[in-house]
């Protein structure tokens, strides 16, 4: 208790914090009582546990940042290094080839043949494939390799610097000021026009790729229709611009709509020419073809005519107009 304006006040007072704050501090209350009472090496309420702990053998250089409760979990800053001490930039002797390598989950996927994962005291070396997740920051890193990524049509980086992140899901979030992906130098600031080698970059804009199943090469499919062949399908595509899509069928919309302009106005001339030469005014008596043609003409083409240009608004409407609920364009997401 203290003593506030002449009147005892408890030392710790929460009355003012909102519901949900003094809800948390309730619980954090409560765990930290649970947790007194937590049996050694269960783990629980974050207690240290009993886990297999390997054994990184650490380059002479390294330093491994750990934690004793967080088993296989650690921070390595050293030179590039993307398997045991004798890979890697590092291992030539080469400089600037820093790196930081966070990893968690050292050797889970070792012996998955026995799905032990990593031993208890086991000595292991970095692993791009055999550890869970990781996120590496180096300064001279040939990544598309050490990853063993397709090469794409960019082709692989080789000796440059890199960052690199891999794990079972990889999510980026933006709660407000969206997302960009940008390539390219910006010859507006000293130094940006070079790449990490103090090369100058000559490539204005360097590609952006999506590759599903880490897999570009061209695939075989076959055709039936009109007849049975088969033909080489380039997996690796460019994206389709919204904009140049939009102004083609604009444009193609238009070709057809004169088309039909054209037909339209040959049936409504046939129609007027049938009606002309409907009666023989030699033998009025006998009926003439021209009758039935022209009725079947505004029925089956004439009439069907007006649905169908309004067919064609709609259509340029609900997929040609940006905003539209079925716009082809995406309204968040853009490429170049």
């Amino acid at each position: 208790m203290s003593l506030v304006g002449g009147k005892k006040k408890p030392m710790y007072d929460i009355g003012d914090a909102s519901r949900l704050q003094q809800q948390n501090v309730a619980m954090a209350r409560g765990a930290m009582q649970k947790m007194q009472s937590v049996p050694a090496g269960t783990g629980l309420y974050h207690t240290r546990g009993v886990e297999p702990q390997a054994n990184f053998v650490k380059a002479p250089c390294e330093r491994l940042v750990t934690s004793p409760g967080a088993a296989n979990t650690q921070i390595r800053i050293g030179k590039n290094r993307p398997g045991h001490i004798s890979s890697g930039y590092g291992a030539k002797g080469a400089t600037g080839c820093g790196e930081i390598d966070i990893v968690a989950g050292l050797g889970t996927k070792h012996h998955t043949d026995t799905g032990t994962g990593v031993r208890d005291g086991e000595y292991i070396n970095n692993s791009f494939f055999g550890d869970a997740a990781r996120l590496v920051v180096s300064a001279m890193n040939d990544v598309d390799i050490n990853f063993r990524l397709d090469p794409g049509t960019i082709g692989s980086s080789i000796a440059r610097s890199a960052v690199a992140a891999k794990a079972d899901a990889i999510r980026l979030m933006s709660a407000d000021g969206g997302i960009k992906l940008t390539t390219g130098k910006d010859d507006s600031v000293e130094g940006a026009g070079y790449n990490s080698l103090g090369v100058r970059i000559k490539q204005p804009a360097p590609g952006i790729e999506f590759i599903a199943g880490n897999n570009s090469e061209p695939r075989k499919a076959y055709v039936r229709i009109p007849e049975f062949r088969s033909e080489l399908v380039r997996t690796l595509q460019p994206v389709a611009m919204a904009d140049n899509v939009r102004d083609c069928f604009v444009e193609m919309c238009e070709n057809l709509q004169q088309f039909q302009s054209h037909v339209y106005n040959f049936m409504t001339n046939q129609i007027i020419y049938n009606a002309n030469n409907n009666i023989d005014l030699l033998r009025p008596w006998v009926a003439s073809v021209g009758t039935p043609a022209t009725v079947q003409q505004i029925v089956n083409a004439w009439v069907p005519d007006v649905p169908t240009r309004y067919n064609w608004f709609a259509w340029e409407l609900n997929y040609l107009t940006a905003g539209a609920y079925k716009y082809v364009g995406s309204h968040n997401v853009r490429t170049t």
